[in-house]
């Protein structure tokens, strides 16, 4: 559709990269990493399902990449859910 202006869909504090990903299902998915910074972890890409309007977030986060288990990785960012 006609491009609208970017809403806030998630209140977590540190979110970073947000990126929307659709899944085969047609249900809607918000993946994102963590800054260190404001978060207070990173290493870590995340996803939350989005509700039916895609204007908010729904449940728990699950995590998809904990990297501090996969070193040398010093930090995740820019998650690209086409990958996953």
């Amino acid at each position: 559709g006609p491009w609208t202006r970017p809403r806030h869909v998630d209140a977590t504090l540190g979110a970073i990269d947000p990126a929307p990903f659709w899944d085969d299902d047609g249900r809607a998915w918000l993946v994102y990493a963590l800054a260190q910074s404001r978060a207070g972890r990173s290493n870590l890409i995340l996803i939350k399902e989005l509700d039916a309007t895609g204007e908010r977030t729904v449940g728990p986060a699950r995590t998809l990449i904990d990297a501090n288990h996969l070193p040398p990785a010093l930090t995740s960012i820019g998650p690209m859910p086409w990958l996953y």
